[in-house]
C-alpha cells in the first residue's frame, strides 16, 4: 500500500509541475502577444491617440487583463491542489482502514490456528462440564417452580379456612 501512496504522491506532483508550467507558459505567451501588439501599434501611431485611448491607457489596460488571468490561474491551480490533497487524504484513510482489516483478519486466523491445535476430547470434556452445569441449572429452577406452586396452594387453602372460620364467604 506503501507503494501506491507513492506513486500517487509522484503523479500528483508531476500533475501539478505540469499544470503551473502550462499555466506559466500560457501566461508569457500571452504577455509577449499583448506587448508585440503594443510595439506594433506604437511604432504604427507614434503615440497618437486612437479611438480615445493613449498609449499608457492601452498598457493599463493590458496589464490588468495579465493581471486578472495570472489571477484565474492561481485561482485553479489552489483548486487543483485542493483536490489533490482530498484524494490524498482518501488514500491515506483507505489504506488505514486496509490496514485494520489485515490486522484484523490475521487476529482471526491466529485463532482458527488455536482452534485446530485444540485435541477433540478436550473440546468434549469442556462440553460435559457446561452440559452438567447447565443440566445443575435446570434441575434448581425445575425445584423453585415446584416450590412456588406448593407454597400458591398452601397460601390459598390458609386464606380460605381464615375465610371461611370468620364466616366471611
Amino acid at each position: 500500500m506503501g507503494n501506491i501512496t507513492s506513486i500517487f504522491g509522484q503523479a500528483v506532483n508531476s500533475t501539478l509541475w505540469l499544470v503551473t508550467l502550462t499555466i506559466g507558459i500560457s501566461i508569457l505567451l500571452y504577455s509577449i502577444y499583448s506587448l508585440f501588439n503594443l510595439v506594433k501599434d506604437r511604432s504604427k501611431d507614434k503615440g497618437k491617440v486612437e479611438g480615445g485611448e493613449t498609449l499608457d491607457k492601452r498598457i493599463d489596460s493590458s496589464v490588468k487583463k495579465l493581471h486578472a488571468a495570472l489571477k484565474e490561474a492561481d485561482d485553479l491551480v489552489q483548486g487543483i491542489v485542493r483536490d489533490i490533497q482530498e484524494r490524498q487524504s482518501a488514500v491515506a484513510e483507505l489504506q488505514k482502514r486496509s490496514n485494520d482489516l489485515r490486522d484484523e483478519e490475521n487476529k482471526t486466523k491466529q485463532r482458527i490456528e488455536t482452534l485446530k491445535d485444540i485435541p477433540l476430547p478436550v473440546a468434549e470434556y469442556f462440553e460435559s462440564i457446561n452440559r452438567k452445569a447447565l443440566d445443575d441449572i435446570d434441575k434448581k429452577r425445575k425445584h423453585r417452580e415446584f416450590g412456588f406452586f406448593i407454597a400458591g396452594i398452601i397460601v390459598t387453602v390458609g386464606i380460605e379456612v381464615i375465610l371461611r372460620l370468620f364466616h366471611v364467604v
